[in-house]
């Protein structure tokens, strides 16, 4: 009986009703076809993604999924991906992710960069590659031409159905792959394109920014920006283009219209022919006239008082009669001697 059941749960199929993801944003509106269903369901945000898959987003609309090995990927406006395979582990990870028609952004771990690990993009005429990077992948069923742009680190593209060398892409280089042919040679694409496809792929006012919560990958050059931003045009070349509809191009010089001198010529260069004015140096400030504190003067000692001078003993005059206390001497003239 063990073995019986042990044997039917072996024969079911691997990965049937598998959550593998859930919705992170939804803008618009967006259905899924579940394995083994007739008709695809409307998503909304939270719900699970299951192994097996096929989500679809109607015109104006944009959906966001978070994986359970953290990556995110977020559908353009009309376009179909299905989820084929993924596996994983404590040790290496593999997901398969097929693009239909559309326009696809994803932003993959650093989990897919352990030997082992892979993680790829199919459309009907390319496989799209990486190990840890962001990309955008677009379908033209009309034209049945493959567009993959790499927006950071190394996105490599090989030929579906066709034999042939794989073209490896760093940061803002892209390849096309027709039905039935190579990859073209890497080339630069136009930032105007560029724009036009990371914005069909943002979604404005709710759930996750994967390059801001995620942080930007290893392979960002030094003083490059991360692939939201547009990159500002040379002084006097074409405007940046805006990041949203509303927006309107803003040349790099209109955007320091207000900035002093100095800093016009730190970010536009000095024209040719100026010749800077010599530095201005401030006039001598003269102090203000210090006013001395008021001096007391010293104590003045009055000069001491002498005694007043008192005349000097008055004599009386020879002959005349002696003044009070005074005798007249013997034999003094006037005076009669005694007999």
């Amino acid at each position: 009986m063990v073995v019986a059941l042990a044997l039917l749960l072996r024969a079911a199929p691997a990965g049937a009703q598998e959550p593998v993801g859930s919705v992170a944003a939804l803008e618009g509106s967006a259905d899924d076809l579940h394995p083994g269903q007739a008709a695809p369901v409307a998503l909304k945000p939270a719900d699970t993604v299951l192994l097996g898959d096929r989500l679809h987003t109607a015109a104006a609309s944009r959906l966001r999924l978070v994986f359970r090995d953290d990556s995110v990927l977020t559908l353009a406006a009309e376009s179909e991906l299905a989820v084929t395979a993924q596996l994983v582990g404590p040790a290496r990870a593999n997901s398969t992710l097929s693009l239909w028609v559309g326009t696809v952004r994803a932003l993959v771990t650093e989990r897919y960069k352990s030997p082992g690990s892979s993680f790829e993009v199919e459309t009907p005429t390319a496989v799209a590659g990486v190990r840890g990077t962001t990309f955008i992948v677009d379908y033209d069923a009309v034209r049945k031409t493959t567009l993959v742009v790499s927006l950071l680190d190394v996105v490599c593209v090989r030929a579906r159905g066709v034999a042939g060398p794989e073209v490896c892409l760093t940061p803002r280089l892209y390849t096309e792959v027709q039905a039935g042919k190579l990859p073209s040679g890497a080339a630069t694409i136009d930032e105007h394109r560029l724009a036009t496809l990371i914005e069909s792929t943002e979604i404005l006012g709710g759930g996750i920014e994967p390059e801001r919560e995620l942080g930007p990958s290893g392979g960002l050059k030094p003083g490059e920006r991360p692939p939201e931003a547009a990159v500002p045009a040379a002084a006097g070349g074409l405007p940046s283009q805006p990041e949203r509809a509303s927006e309107q191009a803003v040349s790099r010089e209109g955007q320091v219209v207000d900035q002093p001198v100095e800093e016009l010529e730190k970010r536009l260069g000095k024209p040719q022919g100026a010749v800077s004015p010599p530095p201005t140096t401030p006039p001598p400030t003269t102090p203000p006239p210090t006013t001395p504190p008021p001096t007391t003067p010293p104590p003045t000692t009055p000069p001491p008082t002498l005694p007043p001078r008192q005349p000097p003993p008055t004599q009386p005059p020879k002959g005349g009669p002696p003044t009070a206390g005074q005798s007249r001497a013997p034999g003094a003239a006037g005076i009669r001697p005694s007999r």
